[in-house]
C-alpha cells in the first residue's frame, strides 16, 4: 500500500462512525492507494470535514471505511469564486482542471456575446464529468472543499452582490497588486474572466457598474483557461 498521507478521497456518504465511496471512487482507491481491508485512508465529504478512516473492504457497488478521527478544516478566507466567460467545451474542462486545485468555494460559468458554439444547452448531459474533472483536480491538491459547479448563466443574469470585491480580469487594468490590501482586508472575492475575444463593452458596463475593479495581471495575452488560473493563483498566494 501507498502512503495514505499523499491521497485523499471523496465519500458520497459520510456519517459520525462511517465513509461511504461509489464504485468509481472504490476503484481508485484500489488502483492508486493499493487499499486493502484494515489498510488506513484520508477521506472528505467536500464540505470542509477530513476524515481518517479503516477501510472495510469494496464490493461491485462501492465501499466503505469505519471513521476513527474527523476535524473541520478552517476556511480559506476570503472565499473566492471565479466567474469565467464559457470558451470551447475542452477549454472549459481545463479550466476547472486547472482552478479547483486553487481554494475556490464556487465556479460561474458565463454565457457572454463571445461565447461561441452552444455546446453548453445539453449541460444536464454534461454535468458528470464536469464534476468528475472538478472533484479529481479538488482531491489531487488535498483540499477538503470541493468547489461548487453553477449552471451556466448570461453575464446579464449574474449574482455579484453588492459589497462583494470583484476583479476584472482586463489587459487596460491596473496592476492588481493595487487591489491587494482590499482583497486581503474581504470577506468574499469575486474573480472574473472573459471568453476567448473578452467581455464586450456592455459586460465591462455591467460589471463595472458593479463596482468591480478592472486588473491586469500579466505582460502577455492569455487564453481564458490559462487567464482563469492565473487570477486565481495570485489571489490564493494573497492568503497564504
Amino acid at each position: 500500500m501507498r502512503d495514505p498521507h499523499h491521497f485523499l478521497f471523496y465519500a458520497s456518504q459520510a456519517s459520525a462512525s462511517e465513509l461511504y465511496f461509489d464504485a468509481e471512487e472504490t476503484q481508485h482507491i484500489a488502483s492508486v492507494l493499493r487499499c486493502s481491508a484494515g489498510n488506513t485512508l484520508f477521506a472528505t465529504d467536500g464540505c470542509g470535514i477530513l476524515y481518517t478512516g479503516v477501510f472495510k473492504g469494496a464490493t461491485k457497488s462501492g465501499s466503505s471505511a469505519d471513521v476513527v478521527t474527523s476535524q473541520r478544516i478552517a476556511e480559506l478566507k476570503p472565499s473566492l469564486t471565479m466567474y469565467v466567460g464559457l470558451p470551447q467545451k475542452d477549454a472549459f474542462e481545463s479550466v476547472l482542471a486547472q482552478v479547483c486545485p486553487l481554494g475556490l468555494i464556487a465556479i460561474v460559468p458565463l454565457v457572454c456575446d463571445a461565447s461561441q458554439k452552444s455546446w453548453w444547452d445539453g449541460w444536464e448531459k454534461q454535468i458528470k464529468r464536469f464534476e468528475t474533472i472538478a472533484k479529481t483536480a479538488t482531491m489531487q491538491s488535498l483540499q477538503t472543499v470541493l468547489p461548487k459547479l453553477c449552471a451556466p448563466v448570461l453575464v446579464d443574469n449574474c449574482d455579484i452582490s453588492e459589497g462583494l470585491v470583484c476583479l476584472l480580469g482586463d489587459a487596460d487594468g491596473v496592476s492588481i497588486n493595487h487591489e491587494k490590501e482590499r482583497c486581503l482586508r474581504a470577506s468574499k472575492i469575486a474573480l472574473c474572466i472573459g471568453p476567448p475575444g473578452g467581455f464586450s463593452q456592455r459586460e465591462k458596463a455591467f460589471f463595472l457598474d458593479k463596482n468591480a475593479a478592472m486588473v491586469r495581471f500579466s505582460t502577455t495575452r492569455l487564453r481564458t483557461e490559462t487567464a482563469a488560473s492565473a487570477l486565481c493563483a495570485i489571489v490564493n498566494a494573497w492568503r497564504c
